[in-house]
């Protein structure tokens, strides 16, 4: 009897990710937007809601990760 030499691939599912990565990922996408957004924003429209230019500068100032 012959002895075949045959290649076996395994196969192997991915990864999930954990729980509340993708939820995470998302907020803080959210976030970066967000303030991007703000720091767009005209001081009229921002004295409109109420924030002054330091408020803003505060906010867009802090990293994404960061409420």
């Amino acid at each position: 009897m012959a002895h075949q030499n045959v290649s076996r691939r395994a196969t192997y599912a991915p990864i999930p990710p954990a729980p509340g990565l993708l939820e995470r990922l998302r907020i803080w996408h959210t976030r970066w937007q967000m303030r991007r957004k703000l720091e767009d924003l005209p001081l009229e429209r921002l004295h409109d809601m109420g924030i002054d230019e330091f408020d803003m500068r505060t906010e867009c100032s802090k990293p994404f990760w960061r409420p």
